[in-house]
């Protein structure tokens, strides 16, 4: 077990998660259409400041070998501890110097879990395989179970450590408690709301096409994506 206030070992000839082809969902009337995969052109936006974090994003071979191990773990991990990982790696190669800013208060929306449709994964295993979607709590741990020093290349400042709670403290918590440098609250919120199967997400590591979009909110659902690969990675996106 590792202390966060030190990079793991992590060796930049992993595997980084390959972007996956595009696979149609089930039609209303429950026949599965195919979708065809679109070739999508993904430009830079923003400031120059959010260019200048889109920089260090892509020339930091130690975040895409951090990813690429966090990728590897994404059916094996609650999505919410996986997207608050992933958040948090990326915070840490951007702000080098500490992230965590004030205190936040989040708030559980007070309806059952039971009202909403479950959570998904869209993704693929091992590069070239076939895309496949998962429902969330088919074997997967329970949110909140992934700790600091579970995430392999994390790094925080011994501010941020001590002030987190130490490596011990498990990643959601952090969302929980404190607002992220530069990430409005309400990611906070989100994230912490699916944790809870208050917000019905589909998690992937691919643009979703306008097709899928519709058919995931006329089913209750909205989508999540987390590029995964150095090329990515390393680009703002509209």
């Amino acid at each position: 077990m590792s202390d966060c206030s030190h990079r793991a070992g992590v060796s930049s000839s992993q595997p980084v998660g390959a972007p996956s082809t595009l696979q149609g969902w089930p039609s209303a009337e429950g026949a599965t259409d195919r979708v065809p995969a679109t070739e999508v052109s993904l430009q830079p936006c923003g400031s120059r400041k959010q260019a200048k974090w889109a920089q260090t994003l892509g020339e930091s071979p130690e975040l895409h070998a951090a990813v690429g191990a966090l990728r590897q773990q994404l059916f094996s991990l609650h999505p919410a501890d996986w997207v608050a990982a992933y958040f948090l790696l990326c915070l840490s190669f951007v702000f080098p110097r500490g992230f965590l800013g004030g205190r936040v208060k989040v708030s559980i929306d007070a309806q059952e879990p039971d009202a909403f449709p479950s959570s998904q994964i869209w993704a693929r295993r091992e590069p070239g395989g076939d895309e496949e979607q998962h429902d969330v709590g088919e074997g997967l741990p329970e949110a909140g179970s992934l700790r600091l020093c579970d995430v392999a290349g994390l790094v925080l400042v011994p501010r941020d450590l001590a002030k987190a709670g130490g490596a011990e403290t498990a990643v959601l918590d952090v969302l929980r408690r404190f607002q992220l440098s530069c990430v409005p609250v309400v990611v906070n919120d989100c994230l912490c709301n699916w944790a809870a199967k208050r917000r019905p997400l589909v998690l992937m590591d691919r643009v979703a096409s306008a097709a899928e979009l519709m058919d995931m909110q006329a089913r209750g659902r909205r989508c999540l994506t987390c590029f995964c690969s150095a090329e990515q990675l390393g680009r703002e996106f509209v």
